[in-house]
């Protein structure tokens, strides 16, 4: 009996490093697709979202297609959800990192399409 509590002991620990170590290896963002954009908007500092932890731990992975406007003074506005895939994992994450993002002054635009993929990377190798 004092084996088989030991044994959940060690195997609730694991479980809760290898929880961990998962969101830390996470990847945020990468902009997969950039439709209907003219050269002009460019992004000038861009915040990768939060990776979910359930999401993480749970190795799902997926994308958010949304669109938006950019006002003069680099700012995204009317953000809206285009797709999502799987839904209602990563679209909160998504558009709280959106409005962080910020563009070049002067230069507003109108749809701009976006879409974001979640993606968990493999951990590097201790050396």
């Amino acid at each position: 009996m004092l084996k088989n509590s030991q044994a959940k002991k060690w195997h609730s620990w694991v479980a809760g490093v290898f929880a961990a170590s998962a969101i830390w290896m996470t990847s945020g963002v990468v902009m997969a697709e950039k439709e209907g954009v003219s050269a002009e908007v460019a992004p000038t500092s861009i915040v990768n979202p939060r990776y979910p932890r359930k999401a993480s731990e749970e190795g799902i992975e997926g994308w958010v297609k949304f669109q938006f406007d950019v006002d003069k003074y680099g700012q995204p506005y009317n953000v809206a959800l285009i797709d999502a895939e799987p839904r209602r994992i990563f679209e909160r994450d998504a558009r709280r990192a959106i409005a962080q993002w910020k563009f070049e002054e002067n230069k507003g635009q109108t749809g701009m399409i976006y879409t974001m993929e979640f993606v968990l990377q493999e951990p590097s190798p201790v050396k």
